[in-house]
């Protein structure tokens, strides 16, 4: 009987995971998904630091990304990195990213696409045409040793270690992207 309660179940969270905006990763055996990407807390080491211009905040998360994670992002322009890359999931609200997390959709290496709403690049226009949606980049890392979610951004001239709360002081986290695989 437990067995075939478990099926059931499995067939019910899969089935209503497809009608949802999260990737393949994500849809493979959802009632585990949470046991295999188990919340460790760590002491995360500070962000690393290169030399780039103030304002490359996209070529500082590429980079991290590649470095640390071992991830490929093809590298644009903060607002265009949705077009070369693979998006995950569009966040509508602060509670979906520690879902995302907690779900192990966001996992340590993706980049989140930040909306800073003091950007001077908001009047800009995407590769598209459309107004951009985010104009700043962080990447995920991990939770830290107190149970924060935790991210690397280059902000203005600032290289910084920085909590969910942190990002949530400057903007708005909009989309979660990865590198596209073949």
């Amino acid at each position: 009987m437990v067995k075939l309660q478990n099926i059931l179940m499995r067939t019910i969270i899969s089935t209503s995971l497809l009608a949802s905006p999260l990737s393949k990763k994500c849809l493979a055996n959802p009632p585990l998904i949470e046991e295999r990407y188990k919340l460790e807390k760590k002491d995360l080491p500070e962000a690393p630091t290169y030399d780039y211009p103030k304002e490359y905040c996209a070529a500082y998360a590429t980079r991290v990304a590649r470095d640390k994670f071992g991830k490929k992002f093809i590298y644009s322009n903060a607002w265009d990195m949705r077009y070369n890359n693979k998006r995950i999931m569009e966040i509508k609200n602060n509670s979906q990213i520690n879902k995302a997390i907690k779900k192990g959709v966001l996992l340590p290496g993706m980049i989140v696409g930040i909306y800073y709403p003091q950007s001077k690049y908001l009047r800009k226009k995407d590769k598209t045409g459309n107004p951009v949606k985010y104009t700043h980049l962080a990447v995920y890392v991990g939770i830290d040793k107190n149970g924060k979610p935790t991210f690397y951004h280059q902000f203005k001239e600032k290289i910084q270690k920085i909590t969910l709360e942190g990002i949530e002081s400057i903007g708005t986290i909009k989309e979660i992207l990865d590198e596209k695989t073949p």
